[in-house]
């Protein structure tokens, strides 16, 4: 039971989408169908988890400090590797499916979140299982914002609000009142650095 607790103040915590604003743009799109929903939210969760897990391994290899200016340039190249690296595997074993797939790997692999999680993982985490929890946290968290937005999305894209808010401006006034409540039950938002 406390390890369920821990998981879930972890996926709150690090819901970047309604604390920082990451992957707002994503979180959206996946909202506006439950089709796309759970393929976006599995391949952001993959995407995070394994960035997380390559950036461990880079910093831990060449000894980088969170302080290192080319931390930045290791995120994004890290990134592409796992996202050529990814095409690459999918093409070679699942080529049937690869078609219908490759949108969301290209879609997700770049998103902000992702971006942001490479970017937030290396500050306070320390071991690798550590690295993991935190983009696991970061993928499980934009799926709980991408459900959260998916069960609103019809009836703010209905003709009930007005045409000005109908759609994208309602959806972003609808996360930044779920922010407001995020930092109220959190405290405050987690600095990481």
């Amino acid at each position: 039971m406390p390890a369920l607790i821990s998981i879930l103040t972890g996926v709150f915590a690090s819901n970047f989408v309604f604390s920082r604003g990451f992957g707002v743009g994503m979180s959206i799109i996946a909202a506006s169908s439950r089709q796309k929903l759970f393929r976006i939210c599995a391949v952001v969760t993959y995407f995070c988890c394994m960035s997380s897990l390559c950036i461990w391994a880079v910093q831990k290899f060449f000894g980088l400090g969170v302080e290192t200016e080319v931390l930045p340039l290791l995120y994004v190249t890290v990134i592409g590797a796992i996202y050529s690296l990814t095409l690459f595997l999918c093409v070679l074993f699942i080529r049937k499916r690869f078609v219908m797939i490759r949108k969301y790997i290209h879609i997700s692999a770049f998103n902000s979140l992702v971006m942001g999680t490479a970017y937030l993982v290396s500050s306070g985490q320390e071991t690798a299982a550590e690295f993991i929890a935190f983009g696991l946290s970061a993928g499980l968290g934009f799926s709980l914002a991408s459900v959260m937005l998916s069960a609103v999305y019809p009836v703010l894209s209905s003709e009930k609000v007005p045409k000005a808010f109908r759609g994208y401006p309602a959806v972003m006034i609808t996360i930044g009142i779920i922010s407001m409540a995020m930092v109220g039950i959190l405290g405050s938002t987690p600095s990481y650095r």
